[in-house]
C-alpha cells in the first residue's frame, strides 16, 4: 500500500499530489507516523547523543519546581521541550521519550487555570494558561489622600514589561499639588525616569495620561477632591489573562502531535488511554479558543481578546502565534478525522498564503504583523479599546518567530493543505541564498527574514532552527546540513528547551525510514 509518508517526498505536480494525499486522509486517515526501523546512518546516533546530554543537563536544572505561565515559561519553554520528545520518538522509535513527555505534559495540564483555580482579569475561570508579568497592564491602584479617602487611580499601561515599571508619589511644592515619579526598569543598566511635577487635581489627568501616539507607561483617573499622600516606590501587580490564540495553540501543539502519533499507531497501544485523556483536554481548551477566530470568506484569523489588559486588544494576532493554532488543528484532525478541525487549519493556511510576498529572485518576504497592525488605523474606527489610533508597523519577520510559521507550513504541506512543494522550495531558496552565511567565526543567520540585522548581534537567532529543519526534511537536505553546522558550532553545550527542540528536529530529519 502507498503510505502518506511516501507521498510526502515523491515529486508530483502540486495539484495531483494534494489530491492523492487528500484522498488517503479522507478514506483511511493513514497513521501519522508508521513504525520504522531506526538506522544509525546520517549521523543520527551522534545527534541523539548530543540531545540526550543536553536533556540530562536541562532536567537536572529544572528539578521538580512548580511551573506556571505567568511569564510565559510554559508557552515558550515547556511546549518546546514537549515537542522535542515527540520528535525524538519519531527519530528513534524509543518510547523513553514518550515517557518523558507524559511526565511534563501532566504538569503543564495541572497548571491550566481551571485546574489551578486561578481567575483571570474579569474574575472568570478559563480553560487556558494565565499570563501576566511582562505581557499585561498593571492592576489599577487606588491611592488615598492624607485623610485616607480615595484620591486617584493609577495604572501601568506600557505595551510590555509593566512588571518592571515603578511609581512613586512625592509631595508637591504646595499642599494642593503632588509629583508623580515613574521609573522604567526594563533595562536595569539604564533605567528611564519620568517626573511629572507639581500636578493638581485639575491638571493631573491631562498631564499624566498619554496623548494619542505618545509612548504609554501610566494613566491616571481622578476619583477624589484632594491630592494623594506621598507613597514610596511600588510596582503594581500585573493583571492575569488567558492569551488563547497567542499561547493556547502553542502549548497544545505538542499534545496534539502526541495524540495524533499514538491514536494512529497500533504499536503505541499502551499510551492510548493517556492520548484519549489529552485529546479531551485539548478539545476543551480549543473550544474556548475558537471564540476569537474570525472568518472571512474562505479564510480566517484570530484576534486578541477585546477589552483585555493588553496593549493592542482586539486586533489580529501576528503570524507566528496563529501558526501554532493551525498546527494544533491539523493534528486534531489527524487524531479525530473531524472536518471541523481541517476547516480551521485550512482557513488559517489560506490567510498565511495571502500574506506571503513572492520576490523576483524566487524567495519569500514575510512580515511579523499583518492587517491593521501593519497598515494602522485612525481615531474613531473602533479597532481596539486601548489604541484609539495606530500608525502601523510593517516589519519583516524575525528568524525566531518564523520557525513557528514554518512548522505550520510543513504540517500543511505534509497533509495537502494549501501549501505545495513550490511554496516550500521558495523557503528553501530564501534560507540558502538570503539567510545562511559563513565567515571566519563560523556559520550564522541574520536576525530578520529579509537578511537584515535590525541592530541585533550576529547570529542572535541561531538557537531556534526547528522550522527550517522541518522544511529541509520535506524538500531540501542542504538546509538540514547547514542547520546542523550552525547548531554544532554554537549550541552543542546549551541546555535550553529551544535548543533541545532544534536538536530533536535535526534527529528527526536525520532518520532513515
Amino acid at each position: 500500500m502507498i503510505s502518506l509518508h511516501s507521498l510526502y517526498h515523491l515529486r508530483f505536480p502540486d495539484g495531483l499530489r494534494n489530491i492523492l494525499i487528500g484522498a488517503l486522509l479522507t478514506v483511511i486517515l493513514v497513521p501519522a507516523f508508521a513504525s520504522f526501523a531506526v538506522s544509525e546512518d546520517n549521523g543520527l546516533a551522534e545527534v541523539r547523543a548530543t540531545y540526550d546530554q543536553l536533556h540530562s543537563k536541562l532536567i537536572e536544572s529544572q528539578g521538580e519546581k512548580p511551573i506556571d505561565n505567568v511569564q510565559g515559561s510554559i508557552v515558550w519553554g515547556s511546549s518546546y521541550q514537549l515537542d522535542s520528545y515527540v520528535s525524538m520518538y519519531q527519530a528513534t522509535g524509543d518510547t523513553v521519550y514518550l515517557d518523558h513527555f507524559l511526565r511534563l505534559a501532566d504538569r503543564v495540564l495541572a497548571a491550566r487555570a481551571d485546574k489551578s483555580g486561578e481567575l483571570d482579569f474579569r474574575g472568570r475561570l478559563t480553560f487556558g494558561w494565565l499570563s501576566g508579568g511582562h505581557y499585561t497592564y498593571g492592576k489599577p491602584v487606588v491611592l488615598k489622600d492624607s485623610d485616607g479617602n480615595p484620591s486617584v487611580q493609577i495604572q501601568t499601561i506600557g505595551n510590555s514589561y509593566n512588571d518592571k515599571v515603578s511609581i512613586e508619589i512625592i509631595a508637591g511644592a504646595t499642599a494642593a499639588s503632588f509629583t508623580v515619579k515613574c521609573i522604567d526598569h526594563r533595562n536595569p543598566d539604564q533605567p528611564k525616569e519620568t517626573l511629572l511635577r507639581d500636578l493638581t487635581m485639575e491638571t493631573a489627568v491631562r498631564e499624566v495620561n498619554p496623548k494619542e501616539g505618545e509612548p504609554r507607561l501610566i494613566q491616571l483617573k481622578r476619583i477624589g477632591d484632594r491630592p494623594p499622600a506621598p507613597i514610596g516606590p511600588f510596582i503594581p501587580e500585573t493583571q492575569l489573562m488567558t492569551f488563547h490564540g497567542h499561547h493556547t495553540g502553542r502549548i497544545l501543539t505538542p499534545m496534539a502531535r502526541f495524540c495524533d502519533l499514538v491514536i494512529n499507531n497500533d504499536d503505541l497501544e499502551k499510551y492510548r488511554e493517556k492520548a484519549e485523556d489529552y485529546l479531551l483536554e485539548i478539545r476543551i481548551s480549543m473550544a474556548e479558543h475558537d471564540q476569537f477566530l474570525v472568518e472571512e470568506d474562505d479564510w480566517g484569523y484570530t484576534i486578541f481578546e477585546r477589552g483585555s489588559p493588553f496593549w493592542c486588544d482586539g486586533v489580529p494576532e501576528p503570524h507566528n502565534t496563529m501558526a501554532c493554532s493551525g498546527s494544533t488543528y491539523i493534528h486534531l484532525y489527524r487524531a479525530t478525522g473531524e472536518p471541523y478541525f481541517l476547516d480551521r487549519a485550512t482557513r488559517l493556511a489560506r490567510m498565511f498564503k495571502r500574506n506571503h510576498i513572492p520576490q523576483a529572485d524566487g524567495t519569500w518576504l514575510f512580515h511579523y504583523w499583518w492587517g491593521p497592525m501593519e497598515t494602522g488605523w485612525n481615531e474613531g474606527e473602533g479597532t481596539s479599546d486601548h489604541l484609539g489610533s495606530y500608525a502601523g508597523q510593517s516589519v519583516p519577520e524575525d528568524i525566531s518567530h518564523l520557525q513557528l510559521t514554518l512548522m505550520f507550513l510543513a504540517d500543511c504541506y505534509e497533509n495537502g493543505i494549501v501549501f505545495g512543494e513550490e511554496d516550500l522550495d521558495r523557503w528553501a531558496k530564501t534560507f540558502n541564498t538570503v539567510l545562511y552565511h559563513e565567515d571566519d567565526e563560523g556559520p550564522y543567520l541574520p536576525f530578520r527574514v529579509d537578511g537584515s540585522q535590525s541592530g541585533k548581534s550576529r547570529g542572535s537567532s541561531n538557537h531556534v532552527l526547528y522550522g527550517f529543519l522541518e522544511i529541509g526534511a520535506c524538500v531540501d537536505s542542504t538546509m538540514v546540513d547547514r542547520c546542523q553546522s550552525i547548531l554544532e558550532a554554537n549550541y552543542s553545550h546549551t541546555a535550553s528547551p529551544t535548543v533541545l527542540f532544534s536538536y530533536a528536529a535535526l534527529a528527526k530529519a536525520s532518520r532513515t525510514p
